[in-house]
């Protein structure tokens, strides 16, 4: 994709964006509340059991070799 870094910063922005709306708006406020905290918790629940080994890397060569 010769437009590579472009989309990937603008979605980023957008989703930076979404975030920030969802923090100041009083309608939508407590699932920020209670997103942010359970994303970290996500995050660190999944990294624990990727070094237990309970989690493996997935394997996409069947998919890279089927032409």
């Amino acid at each position: 994709m010769r437009t590579y870094p472009i989309p990937t910063i603008l979605c980023l922005f957008a989703l930076i964006a979404i975030a920030i709306y969802t923090a100041y708006s009083p309608d939508t406020r407590f699932s920020f509340y209670i997103g942010v905290p359970m994303l970290i918790l996500y995050f660190i629940f999944g990294t624990y059991l990727h070094k237990k080994g309970k989690i493996n890397d997935p394997s996409y060569k069947p998919f890279l070799d089927a032409q």
